[in-house]
C-alpha cells in the first residue's frame, strides 16, 4: 500500500487507487498520514477538520469519518487504524509514504554531490522530484494552518532538491538541462537567488551571454520589488565575471555558491548575535541539555530539515536559563548567527505580537525599516526566505501559545521555544520535541545555594538548607532570590531565612523583588510545598522530575 501526499492525496493498494470519501474524511487521513504511527488526539483532529468552530456533532462526525477510512483502508478490520485511547492513529510501514521516499532519494543525491559524483546525484535527485504529482502537497484540500505549515515545509524541501539537481547538471556538463529545469522553477518561485545564479551560469555555458546578463537584471528587479533587498554579493560577483568573460566560468565544477552552501554558510548576510547573557550560577540539568542537543546531529548534512523544541514548565523553573545555557554551549554549531526574542506571552500589557517579533528579526538581518512588509504573512515569508539553507538558531522565549510563534518558525534550521504551556499543537503540526522541565533535585538545589553563598556556609547548616529548599519547592528562581538576600546579610544564619520562609503569610515578602514575587505567588504559594510541582501546568510530579523530548 502507498500513501501519497506529494500532490492530491491518494492511497494505492495492489495498483488500484482506493476511494477515500468526503473532503472531511480525506482531511482526517491527511492529518494521520503526516503523523504515522502516532496517536493524534480527537481535539487536534477536530481543529484540523473544522477550525475553531466545530459543530455540536463534531465528535460523532469524527467517529463516522474514522469508520469510513477503516472500511476503505483495511475493509473494516482495524489493522491500519486500530483503536487508540483519546484519538486515532494510522499504521504506515517504512517506504509506504511518497514523502519518505522523496526525502531518502534527495538525501542520497546530496551525499553523492558532496562526494563529487554529480551523475549519481542527478539520478537520485531527479527520482526524488519525479515522485511529485504537481507542485503542491495535498493539493485540492482546504488545509488547516497546521497542515498548511507541513505542506510549506515539504515544498521548501523540493525547492532545495531542485537547486541541488541544477548544481549536479552543471557539474556533469549538462548546462542546457540545468537551464530548462531552472527556468521552470523560477517561474514558480522567483525569489530563489541560488537558482538565479545557476541559471546565469548555465546560460553562459551554452553561449547565451546576453541571456545570462539579462537573467541577472531580472533577478535584481524581482528580488528588489518583492523584498526590498539587494541581491547577494555572490550573485553580483558572478554577473561581473560573466560581463568580463573571466576564466573558470566554463569548466569550474564549483564555480558558484549563491545563497549559502549546502552546509548553510552565508558569510555575505548579516550575522546577528542576539542571545542575552546567561546566569553564572547555572547548575545541573545535564540530561535536559543532552535532550536539547540531540536534534542537532540529525540536521547535519540536511539543509532542508528543521528542528523545533519546546521547553515547558511552571514559571520560575528555569526554562530560559536552561535554553540560554544550552544555546551558549552549542553556539559554534550555528555559523550564521543567533536570533532571540522575549515574547512576554504572559504579560498582557507588554506582549510581543508575531508581527512585532518578525520586524525585530528582519531588522537584525539588515532589512531596512522602510522595506519591511506591513502584513504578517509577507513578513513571515521574507523571514523564511532569508533563513533558507542557513544554519541559524532562533530562540522564542516566554511564548503564550502556538499562534504566537507559528509565523516565527523558519522552514529550516533550529528553533527552541520556552513556554509555561505544553504547546502540543506544535508537536502535531511542526513535529516539535517537547521537554517538560521539573524543579531542581535536592542535590542541584544545594549546589545552586553553594555557588551563591559558598560551600562552607551551606554545609554548616544542612537542616536550614533543607528547609529553604522545601519552602521554595526547588524552584530555581525562588532559590536565587532567597540566596541573594542571604548573600547581602552574611552574618545572619541560614536558619533565620528558613524560619521566615516557613511562615506562609510572610513568604511573599521574602521574595522581595516584584517580578519574582509575582511569579512565585502565581506558581507556588497556592499549593503546599510537596504538591506544588505536581499541581501546576507543565510540571512534573515532584522535585527533580523531568519529562522526555518527544
Amino acid at each position: 500500500m502507498h500513501f501519497d501526499v506529494l500532490g492530491p492525496l491518494r492511497v494505492v493498494r495492489d495498483g488500484r487507487e482506493l476511494p477515500l470519501g468526503s473532503v472531511k474524511q480525506r482531511l482526517l487521513l491527511a492529518a494521520l498520514v503526516l503523523r504515522p504511527g502516532e496517536t493524534v488526539g480527537a481535539d487536534e483532529l477536530t481543529t484540523v477538520l473544522w477550525g475553531d468552530t466545530p459543530p455540536a456533532s463534531g465528535a460523532a462526525n469524527l467517529r463516522t469519518y474514522a469508520r469510513g477510512l477503516r472500511k476503505s483502508l483495511d475493509r473494516g478490520t482495524g489493522e491500519r487504524m486500530p483503536q487508540a485511547s483519546g484519538g486515532y492513529l494510522l499504521r504506515v510501514e517504512p517506504g509506504e509514504r511518497d514523502l519518505d521516499r522523496f526525502d531518502a532519494a534527495a538525501e542520497r543525491g546530496r551525499a553523492a554531490l558532496a562526494a563529487g559524483d554529480p551523475a549519481v546525484a542527478e539520478t537520485e535527485l531527479s527520482a526524488a522530484i519525479g515522485l511529485w504529482r504537481g507542485t503542491t502537497p495535498l493539493a485540492g484540500l482546504p488545509l488547516s494552518p497546521s497542515l498548511t505549515a507541513l505542506a510549506e515545509r515539504a515544498t521548501e524541501r523540493r525547492l532545495i532538491a531542485e537547486e541541488d539537481r541544477g548544481e549536479a547538471l552543471l557539474e556533469m556538463g549538462s548546462p542546457a538541462g540545468a537551464v530548462c529545469s531552472l527556468r521552470a522553477m523560477l517561474d514558480r518561485h522567483p525569489l530563489r537567488q541560488r537558482a538565479w545564479g545557476q541559471l546565469m551560469l548555465g546560460l553562459y555555458r551554452i553561449g547565451d551571454v546576453s541571456g545570462a546578463l539579462d537573467a541577472y537584471r531580472q533577478a535584481r528587479r524581482v528580488v528588489t520589488q518583492e523584498t526590498g533587498l539587494d541581491l547577494l554579493p555572490d550573485l553580483s560577483r558572478l554577473y561581473d565575471d560573466i560581463l568580463h568573460h573571466r576564466p573558470g566560468l566554463l569548466d569550474g565544477p564549483r564555480a558558484l555558491a549563491v545563497g549559502g552552501s549546502r552546509t548553510g554558510s552565508a558569510s555575505s548576510v548579516a550575522r546577528p548575535e542576539q542571545l542575552p547573557a546567561t546566569t553564572p550560577h547555572f547548575v545541573g540539568r545535564e540530561a535536559e541539555l543532552g535532550l536539547l542537543e540531540a536534534p542537532l546531529g540529525e540536521l547535519d548534512g540536511m539543509p532542508c530539515a528543521a528542528a523545533v523544541s519546546v521547553v515547558s514548565g511552571m514559571a520560575g523553573v528555569g526554562k530560559t536559563a536552561l535554553t540560554l545555557h544550552w544555546a551558549r554551549r552549542v553556539a559554534d554549531r550555528f555559523p550564521d548567527g543567533h536570533l532571540y526574542v522575549n515574547l512576554r506571552g504572559y504579560d498582557a500589557a507588554d506582549e510581543v505580537s508575531p508581527r512585532e517579533a518578525l520586524r525585530g528579526f528582519l531588522e537584525a538581518l539588515d532589512v531596512p525599516f522602510s522595506r519591511i512588509p506591513e502584513g504578517l504573512g509577507a513578513r513571515a515569508g521574507l523571514f523564511r526566505s532569508l533563513l533558507a539553507s542557513r544554519r541559524m538558531l532562533v530562540v522564542l522565549d516566554n511564548a503564550r501559545d502556538e499562534e504566537q510563534v507559528r509565523a516565527l518558525l523558519p522552514g529550516t534550521g533550529t528553533v527552541v521555544i520556552t513556554s509555561r504551556n505544553r504547546l502540543d499543537g506544535l508537536v502535531v503540526a511542526e513535529g516539535a520535541r517537547l521537554l517538560i522541565l521539573g524543579v531542581l533535585a535536592r542535590r542541584e538545589a544545594v549546589e545552586l545555594l553553594a555557588r551563591r553563598l559558598g560551600a562552607e556556609r551551606v554545609g554548616a547548616e544542612p537542616t536550614a538548607v533543607d528547609a529553604i529548599i522545601g519552602a521554595t519547592g526547588g524552584l530555581p528562581l525562588a532559590l536565587s532570590v532567597v540566596s541573594a538576600r542571604a548573600a547581602v546579610h552574611p552574618s545572619l544564619p541560614l536558619g533565620t531565612f528558613a524560619a521566615e520562609l516557613g511562615q506562609p503569610r510572610v513568604r511573599l515578602d521574602a521574595m522581595g523583588e516584584s517580578g519574582a514575587r509575582r511569579i512565585f505567588s502565581r506558581t507556588y504559594l497556592a499549593h503546599s510545598a510537596p504538591a506544588a510541582a505536581a499541581a501546576l501546568p507543565g510540571s512534573g510530579p515532584g522535585p527533580g522530575s523531568r519529562g522526555p523530548l518527544r
